[in-house]
């Protein structure tokens, strides 16, 4: 993926995540810090999904995965 336009898409519990993953297409799985990351397209454009478990520093800490290791560019 080039690093622009990357879309991060977390989610709080695994079944938020859930049926944004069966959206995906080209879906690599990737783990770093205990955490997996699904790169991937949704309709053409990069994403990266990813269940950034329970909690406001746990949050905090995937964002900030997000972020720097696949320099997305949006997140939601």
């Amino acid at each position: 993926m080039t690093p622009s336009n990357i879309i991060g898409i977390m989610g709080a519990m695994p079944e938020e995540i859930e049926g944004i993953l069966a959206l995906m297409d080209n879906r690599l799985e990737i783990k770093i810090a205990n955490r997996v990351f699904h790169r991937g397209t949704i309709q053409k454009k990069n994403v990266v999904v990813v269940f950034s478990k329970w909690g406001k520093v746990a949050a905090a800490i995937t964002a900030g995965i997000l972020i720097n290791e696949f320099e997305i560019t949006k997140l939601i």
